[in-house]
């Protein structure tokens, strides 16, 4: 079944940075830079912590979990997770690393509005049920705080 557009909400999604890079940072949050024959290099951590890319808005269906949805669509149990979220197929590349502002609006750890603060998320992906006109994902909420 089509995912019909009155039934879609406006949400966000991130996707997992395949570059990331962590950097040692002071206590204010500023990456600590070490002088190099003359050039400033920023210190890497070397314990890179997850990164995003920029937030995308995209529509979707997000409905509760019965817990009653046949458990071979998605390989497991999935009475555990709350929501389950509804996209027209190949609309968004949302994966399992994703990260998804279902309720609230990201939030940034930069000026520039690029790089989402993950801790802001409501929502982690955990699994992924493709079929030929709709995707279907079961999302866990999540309670920052």
């Amino acid at each position: 079944m089509r995912t019909l557009r009155r039934n879609k909400r406006i949400m966000y999604y991130a996707l997992r940075n395949p570059e990331q890079v962590s950097y040692v940072r002071d206590d204010e949050g500023n990456i600590i830079y070490d002088e190099i024959d003359g050039e400033q290099v920023p210190r890497e951590s070397g314990n890179p912590a997850p990164q995003y890319l920029k937030p995308v808005q995209f529509l979707g269906n997000l409905s509760l979990s019965t817990g009653f949805d046949d458990p071979k669509n998605f390989g497991m149990d999935i009475s555990e997770y709350q929501y389950l979220l509804s996209v027209s197929q190949n609309d968004v590349p949302i994966d399992e690393t994703s990260i998804l502002w279902c309720e609230t609006t990201p939030t940034f750890l930069d000026n520039d509005k690029t790089i989402p603060n993950p801790s802001s998320e409501d929502y982690r992906v955990r699994r992924v049920s493709p079929s030929i006109n709709e995707s279907r994902y079961v999302l866990q909420r999540l309670n920052h705080g």
